[in-house]
């Protein structure tokens, strides 16, 4: 098993593929017992200043976040980070994003359409539903860490429009729906790699203990059935290589085949 405190990419960005950096961060949860890794994407689009960043980390590393940003961009000046796209708006991938707002004055927020509730201003939790009680509670339990961002700062995805993003031929976005009802995930076309989220997640597993490939816990999950629809739908896209998920255990993501393979195996 790896540590993810002893990957390379651990609070900084490193590029895995031409263009696609990740930065790994901790999310400490359970009175600081246990640690999650929380992977973090900036991508450039091709003959362009600009960068896009994939989800913005937990409400304890803002800091940590743009310190890491600011680090990276140091060797490129002049350039731009002109989005950030949001694989879902769960509190450990929105953390920084007040902050980003803040940095970032031009900065605009990508989602899937159905997550608004999550994230903007105005919109209500109330107007969310799941298929399951336990949904249910941890959308209440969630909502003291919503993150209030105003309208005007959204783009928000409608499916069958995800060609509306501007930079959609370099990081097409993909419906993903069923671990939130908007959940997105993004293809990275140069190097044939998409960034799941939490579709699925990699970690330590009884009785082993080393990482495996899971379905996201049911209480944070609203579809579970769209959920392994999405899986699958990552599964057959036809082009991918590499996945990348948000929690993630391993050091180099996970080829397609394992993906796959994991597809088959679930019950409808």
């Amino acid at each position: 098993m790896i540590s993810f405190t002893s990957v390379p990419d651990f609070e900084k960005f490193v590029e895995i593929f031409t263009g696609l950096y990740r930065a790994t961060f901790g999310y400490s949860f359970g009175f600081g017992l246990c640690t999650l890794p929380v992977s973090i994407f900036l991508v450039h689009i091709p003959n362009s200043q600009n960068w896009v960043l994939v989800d913005a980390a937990d409400p304890g590393s803002p800091q940590k976040l743009l310190s890491a940003i600011s680090a990276h961009f140091a060797s490129f000046p002049n350039h731009n980070l002109k989005y950030v796209v949001i694989t879902h708006c769960h509190f450990d991938h929105t953390g920084a994003i007040p902050r980003l707002l803040e940095e970032y004055k031009d900065l605009k927020v990508i989602l899937g359409q159905p997550e608004l509730p999550f994230i903007a201003d105005g919109v209500q939790y109330s107007e969310l539903s799941g298929d399951t009680y336990i949904y249910q509670a941890y959308k209440h339990f969630a909502n003291p860490t919503k993150v209030i961002v105003s309208r005007d700062k959204i783009l928000a995805l409608e499916e069958g429009k995800e060609n509306e993003f501007e930079f959609f031929e370099t990081l097409e976005p993909i419906c993903t729906f069923g671990h939130t009802p908007g959940s997105m995930s993004y293809l990275h076309r140069p190097s044939n790699s998409i960034l799941i989220g939490d579709c699925m997640m990699n970690l330590p597993s009884f009785p082993s203990f080393s990482p495996s490939i899971q379905l996201a816990p049911p209480i944070t999950t609203h579809n579970m059935k769209k959920a392994k629809e999405s899986i699958k739908k990552i599964a057959e896209l036809e082009g991918v290589n590499y996945v990348f998920l948000s929690h993630d255990q391993s050091e180099k993501g996970l080829d397609v085949e394992s993906v796959r393979s994991f597809a088959k195996s679930l019950k409808p």
